[in-house]
């Protein structure tokens, strides 16, 4: 769904609401899954990835503190 260069584009508070819901989403696929419900929609691995990708741009956002 979001695509790296898409993400970088978001503030951090966008991110952090993106990182949320896809995390919301991972666990309801995994409830599914789990009562054989499953119904479609992106793959666990793809949820795992985006909620990694999204921890990632965060990391990149944040302020580097010099070393001493």
């Amino acid at each position: 769904m979001n695509k790296a260069s898409e993400l970088r584009e978001m503030t951090a508070e966008q991110l952090r609401h993106e990182l949320t819901e896809t995390q919301k989403e991972l666990l309801d696929r995994t409830v599914r899954s789990s009562a054989s419900q499953d119904e479609g929609g992106p793959s666990k691995s793809a949820l795992r990835r985006r909620v990694a990708r999204i921890l990632t741009i965060l990391r990149e956002k944040e302020p580097v503190e010099p070393t001493a």
